[in-house]
């Protein structure tokens, strides 16, 4: 069980911390996005991404550089269970599939006007 420090417990005192840890338990795991603390008149910024369960990865955020700015520290988006992976296989694999479905959705709407629907 990850060990909680300072940052950790100051940004589960938060709004944003309390809204996180309502929405997801500790446990989850998953692919997280980091942001900073939004300055005075300038937008967020993202720190990270990163894997691993929430407890974690707000270990871990809270002790960038600049999650925390003004006072009320930076935020943590979750992004899904995994990321895609990418590489000319997968994108060929991925154009085969994309054809094979649009096969079959022809071939359905063949089928459906032979049976009047």
């Amino acid at each position: 069980m990850t060990q909680p420090n300072k940052n950790y417990l100051r940004f589960a005192g938060t709004d944003s911390g309390v809204r996180l840890l309502k929405t997801y338990p500790l446990d989850k795991t998953g692919v997280w996005r980091i942001w900073s603390e939004d300055d005075v008149g300038a937008a967020s910024k993202e720190l990270s991404i990163v894997t691993g369960k929430l407890a974690d990865v707000i270990l871990y955020g809270t002790n960038l550089p600049k999650f925390w700015g003004w006072g009320s520290g930076g935020r943590f988006e979750y992004l899904g269970d995994s990321l895609l992976h990418v590489d000319q296989d997968s994108l060929a694999l991925r154009a085969t599939l994309e054809q094979e479905l649009a096969d079959l959705e022809q071939k359905t709407s063949e089928l459906k006007k032979k049976l009047g629907k």
